[in-house]
């Protein structure tokens, strides 16, 4: 469960403890020649790709290495392939020297070429293609490094392949490095990121003291955290829609009472149940349309005289309850307006589907059968007041339903999922200036009185 700041608790499901290393032992190459690096990295993408969490066929390494093998190494592919990073002293000595020798075996080519006759001197010399950035790599102060894999993916790969030569095979490893003037005796050992960063401050971090990694920050918890955090507006509403769900619930018990001449046997066990819809704004009220269903509203249609037992659905249909009803009574307002626009028109057809989008306030937990029929709903947010110790569908106590970590509506197999809060039951202090207090207080209150033996 994570807590919303005061007044609604979500209800979800335990997040898994993750499994990846925080560190993988890899290969790489150091301080590569940039010329060669693109096509240095094509080469190794084809026998040593880097590997995702999904991945686990074995054609996609051209059959260098099998399935078996490449499924159980550790994941890479957060890891970038190529490092630039900041050159060594040594790595700019010896990129200087290099320039001098080169430029000094130039300056004796051409001292040679300009001594041997030619039947052209009496023509003009070509001229040469100015150099672009000429003095570049004198003045380069950055080297580049590249992953290989990580070991066990490299040391597999030179275990499958066998002692045959491979140097006769341009799929092997050695054949790709010998085509750089490089043997395996280049490859370096480093401990790198296993897992992708978490955090800006952790990719940062990484990126400048251990190896650049992929960031995507829509799929970090905390991320998610804050997309999800409801507004102190939406926490009014939520409020306010369970204060409206009591009022359903009491015109429940009174109906029960008129269809049984009794208030003592239902007089606890009557469930507020009202569908809202949160794109009328922040005010809950049957007149600006914002509660588009009510289990009292369809009962009473449904019973007719409610003084008629034989009417009375809730007594004759054991499974219509009142969050049944209030779905039920979506429903018939989509029915109405078929009748009125033809279900082949457009106002039809663009209109509302089933709870697509809608809240539903229950002042009690609903149970697995209530909480299947809102994801089969198509709801949006689930909210209820009590928990159910009993016949809880949400998860509101052990956060586990019959083994199903989170409730009904954490099921992986369905093709829809609403966000469930329960309300917290701790009153407000009595000396806070939170305007809303009295009312919570009042909500709180009224629903113990409802179900008090829940």
């Amino acid at each position: 469960m994570s807590a919303t700041p005061d007044w609604f608790i979500e209800i979800q499901k335990p997040k898994e403890v993750a499994t990846l290393p925080e560190r993988i032992d890899c290969y790489i190459l150091v301080n590569i020649d940039p010329k060669c690096c693109g096509t240095l990295a094509k080469d190794l993408n084809a026998i040593l790709p880097l590997r995702s969490s999904g991945q686990s066929d074995g054609n996609t390494i051209t059959g260098v290495l099998s399935q078996e093998v490449h499924q159980h190494t550790p994941i890479t592919d957060h890891l970038k392939r190529i490092r630039r990073r900041p050159a060594t002293a040594g790595e700019i000595d010896a990129l200087i020297q290099t320039a001098i020798d080169t430029a000094a075996c130039e300056e004796t080519a051409s001292n040679d070429d300009s001594s041997t006759p030619s039947s052209k001197s009496h023509q003009e010399a070509p001229k040469k293609r100015a150099k672009k950035n000429e003095d570049c790599n004198t003045s380069r102060n950055w080297s580049l490094d590249m992953l290989v894999g990580s070991v066990q993916a490299v040391d597999d790969l030179m275990n499958e392949i066998g002692d045959e030569s491979t140097n006769s095979k341009p799929n092997s490893l050695e054949s790709i490095l010998a085509k750089y003037n490089m043997t395996t005796a280049h490859l370096t050992r480093r401990a790198l990121p296993g897992r992708p960063a978490e955090t800006k401050e952790e990719l940062q971090q990484w990126n400048t003291g251990l190896w650049p990694t992929l960031f995507f920050e829509k799929k970090t918890e905390e991320y998610k955290e804050e997309e999800m955090q409801l507004s102190k507006e939406e926490q009014i509403t939520m409020l306010e829609g369970m204060n409206a769900a009591i009022v359903d619930a009491l015109a429940g018990r009174l109906q029960w009472a008129m269809c049984l001449y009794t208030d003592e046997v239902f007089k606890h066990c009557v469930k507020g149940v009202i569908v809202l819809n949160p794109q009328k704004g922040p005010i809950v009220s049957r007149d600006n349309g914002s509660i588009v269903s009510r289990g009292c509203d369809e009962r009473q249609l449904q019973a007719g005289d409610v003084g008629a037992k034989s009417n009375f659905p809730d007594r004759n249909n054991p499974m219509c309850t009142s969050a049944i009803l209030a779905i039920q009574g979506v429903s018939r307002n989509e029915r109405e307006n078929a009748v009125g626009h033809g279900m082949e028109s457009t106002e039809f057809q663009r209109g509302q589907y089933l709870c697509t989008g809608y809240d539903v306030f229950l002042t009690k937990e609903p149970n697995a059968y209530e909480a299947m029929a809102l994801v089969h709903s198509r709801v949006r947010r689930v909210v209820f007041g009590i928990v159910d110790t009993q016949m809880g569908g949400l998860g509101g106590v052990s956060n586990e339903v019959n083994g199903i970590k989170g409730g009904i509506h954490c099921l992986p197999g369905t093709n829809h999922h609403y966000r469930a809060f329960r309300m917290n039951m701790d009153l407000p202090d009595a000396k806070s200036e939170d305007p809303h207090a009295s009312l919570r207080r009042k909500v709180i209150n009224e629903l113990k009185d409802l179900h008090p033996n829940s």
